[in-house]
């Protein structure tokens, strides 16, 4: 078996590489889109040249995502708690005993959206 950090950091490799791969290749193709528009004559629309517009962050996004995040979490303990409260062919599992904290990752990024709506809703 591999080794389980080779493969977490490979895959963040990946994911950042993918990321860069469709940003360049998306400012390709706006650029072949305006020489094209140049060489027909076109009317170049100002619109082309801004960023996406993107929606406004304010408290009930946050306040969902914490929600959410929770959710996720007690699902997690949840799932794991009955992971390895069976054998599931284990014999030893003093290995996985660990899997139920693996919520508490999500548990506490919840806890901080709920805070940081809780904090954009009272200067909104």
């Amino acid at each position: 078996m591999r080794d389980p950090v080779i493969i977490f950091w490979l895959m963040i490799g990946v994911i950042a590489v993918a990321s860069l791969y469709f940003r360049h290749a998306t400012a390709v193709k706006r650029t072949e889109v305006l020489q094209a528009m140049i060489e027909k004559g076109a009317p170049i629309p100002p619109d082309l040249f801004q960023e996406p517009r993107r929606r406004p962050v304010g408290s009930r996004s946050f306040v969902a995502a914490g929600i959410l995040l929770l959710g996720t979490a007690a699902a997690m303990l949840v799932f794991f708690l009955a992971f390895i409260s069976s054998r599931f062919g284990v014999p030893d599992r003093a290995g996985i005993a660990y899997l139920p904290f693996t919520s508490a990752f999500p548990f506490f990024v919840g806890i901080a959206c709920l805070l940081v709506g809780r904090y954009f809703k009272s200067h909104e």
